[in-house]
């Protein structure tokens, strides 16, 4: 028996359920756009903040580096976001850590 882990992942990050499409590198792919709990040390102490994230396969995202900018629709606006952190999970799928910019 053969599992078809590829196509479970298309699936996954379907348009018709959950992802978007972003525009990277000259092209679209889709991705789970999420804001998460992300811990920000300040001097009064460690504070949460919701930061952007977009799940996606590694396949669509291979060489990636820091700094690389997605345009991701927001409701219903375009918006930029530069890579500040690259999580393969070794399973095929990455998640990235965003930051809002110009």
């Amino acid at each position: 028996m053969t599992i078809d882990f590829a196509g479970d992942l298309a699936q996954l990050v379907s348009t018709d359920d959950f992802a978007v499409l972003a525009t990277y590198d000259g092209g679209q792919i889709p991705i789970i756009f999420d804001l998460v709990n992300e811990p920000i040390e300040t001097n009064l102490g460690v504070v949460e903040a919701l930061g952007p994230t977009a799940i996606c396969r590694s396949a669509d995202v291979e060489g990636i580096a820091h700094d690389d900018v997605f345009t991701i629709p927001v409701d219903g606006t375009r918006t930029r976001y530069k890579v500040v952190g690259i999580e393969p999970d070794g399973l095929g799928l990455t998640t990235l850590v965003l930051m809002e910019t110009t």
